[in-house]
């Protein structure tokens, strides 16, 4: 399965859709050290992992610090999930699903 991330309304919604085209998630995002990125640090590669609209504002500042040294096939994802991240910070009712394979 490859992996998804969706951007969900709290009462289940899906506003939008991310990553399902890519073969792994070991392709799709780096992996990282908690010291530098706790956040996703905490993302569960082969399990579901949410970020409340409080989370996704700092989840954003590590994507971006991520895209500034990711390779060419993994800045698009990574622009999108900056995108979904400032959304759903915006609208505060909003959650950043993560499924991993």
């Amino acid at each position: 399965m490859p992996l998804r991330m969706e951007l969900r309304s709290r009462s289940g919604s899906v506003l939008g859709v991310a990553g399902e085209t890519y073969d792994s998630i070991r392709t799709a995002l780096p992996e990282v050290e908690f010291k530098d990125f706790p956040l996703s640090a905490g993302i569960d590669r082969y399990g579901k992992t949410m970020f409340n609209s409080t989370q996704m504002r700092w989840l954003a500042e590590e994507f971006e610090r991520m895209l500034s040294d990711a390779p060419k096939e993994r800045e698009k994802l990574l622009q999108r999930l900056i995108e979904f991240c400032n959304e759903g910070a915006i609208l505060s009712e909003c959650e950043l699903w993560i499924t991993g394979d």
